[in-house]
């Protein structure tokens, strides 16, 4: 799987500079002091990109999984977009929000 991710600048000023920040997205906001709300995922079929293609080892145009999702904080203010890309031969997707 291979994921690009972006957050708003204004919600985690400095971002880039930081050594220590978190790769993901609970100890980010955490560090951050954002109380994060709800998620929502769209699922759906594409065909791996070129440069997406040789991360995941397949050929360019082969079906991939995309997972696209936006994460809000508790007012509703969007926090998160990732896009994820996966593809399956003998494994599955799973997803646990908690």
């Amino acid at each position: 799987m291979t994921e690009e991710a972006s957050v708003p600048a204004d919600l985690f000023p400095d971002l880039l500079e930081r050594q220590d920040s978190a790769e993901r997205l609970p100890l980010l906001a955490q560090q951050f002091g954002i109380l994060l709300g709800k998620a929502e995922e769209r699922v759906s079929i594409g065909v791996a990109q070129p440069s997406c293609a040789e991360t995941l080892h397949v050929a360019a145009g082969s079906p991939v999984l995309v997972l696209d999702r936006v994460v809000v904080d508790l007012g509703g203010r969007p926090v998160e977009w990732r896009v994820g890309y996966c593809h399956f031969a003998k494994e599955f997707y799973l997803a646990k929000l908690v």
